[in-house]
């Protein structure tokens, strides 16, 4: 019976913010759809203190060793990307026992729809440019929509002349204004 109210817990939680389920050693159980898109930036790239890998097995290890209730804990991800983000996590004690990560990230900035049908801009080169407009260097943006970066800069030189602008600064203005 526990199983089905922490079902319902995570189905809650999906729909507000990006959400994982992590084993106690730090393998990804499940995902969804926001998180895996987001994953390459908060994975950790380098092993050590500060990592969410270290912050899944340090809760891990206190809740295996109490065997209590264990209070969320919060961490904060640096992704190399603006303000780090943050990541509260949950420790769920059923059977086979894992750990719930939600991620808060800042909203990406949406490219207005009447702007991107007005200069003729494909789903993808839309794509391109709301990572743009939040910030992203190109290799987060290949990572982020999974694409190449040769691709990226291909969906830069055809948006950069189809919005008529000269810079990735321009296009971003034109996006937020």
């Amino acid at each position: 019976m526990k199983d089905v109210h922490v079902l319902q817990a995570l189905l809650e939680r999906t729909a507000r913010r990006p959400l994982l389920a992590l084993a106690t050693d730090g393998r990804v159980l499940w995902a969804s759809a926001a998180a895996v898109a987001l994953w390459p930036h908060i994975r950790g790239r380098r092993p050590g203190r500060g990592t969410l890998l270290e912050a899944v097995t340090d809760l891990a290890g206190l809740a295996l060793r109490a065997r209590d209730d264990v209070p969320a804990r919060s961490i904060s991800l640096d992704v190399g990307v603006g303000a780090p983000w943050r990541a509260e996590l949950s420790w769920m004690p059923v059977r086979r026992p894992f750990v719930i990560v939600e991620i808060d990230c800042p909203e990406p900035v949406k490219v207005p729809r009447d702007l991107a049908l007005r200069h003729g801009l494909t789903a993808a080169e839309t794509g391109v440019l709301d990572c743009l407009a939040a910030g992203l260097s190109n290799r987060q943006i290949g990572e982020r929509l999974f694409i190449s970066p040769a691709t990226v800069r291909t969906h830069l030189y055809n948006m950069f002349r189809k919005l008529g602008v000269r810079s990735r600064v321009q296009a971003a203005l034109l996006v937020r204004h």
